[in-house]
């Protein structure tokens, strides 16, 4: 059985392009970060990797895709409020939000920086 890609093609095609009439533009097809949490350590200015996010976006749970090479997080194409309560070892839990809108056709992108305070005692 032969798969039909191009039909599927034109409807996304057709729809970027109807979604986007009031731009007066058509919409790209690709995809953009909505929002990049990256967690810091307040005193060293360094990136803390290993910590464990809670997130959610208008108040539904989601989980963000991790950059390992960056040692942040980001989510895909989301808007509304996200609220991002982060957990580290030896740190004081922390909870940030951040609103992202959107452009008509994609999220305006948010970058997130998550300063953690040193729980006392710890170095």
């Amino acid at each position: 059985m032969r798969t039909r890609a191009w039909p599927d093609t034109v409807a996304v095609w057709a729809l970027g392009l109807a979604l986007s009439c009031e731009r007066q533009q058509p919409c790209t097809l690709i995809a953009l970060k909505s929002i990049s949490v990256t967690l810091i350590d307040a005193d060293s200015g360094v990136r803390v990797c290993a910590a464990e996010l809670r997130v959610t976006l208008d108040g539904e749970p989601i989980h963000l895709r991790h950059d390992a090479t960056e040692c942040s997080r980001h989510d895909i194409e989301g808007t509304g409020t996200y609220s991002v309560v982060a957990e580290a070892p030896g740190y004081a839990s922390s909870t940030s939000e951040v609103f992202v809108d959107s452009d008509g056709c994609h999220p305006v992108p948010q970058a997130l920086e998550v300063r953690l305070e040193r729980n006392s005692g710890s170095n």
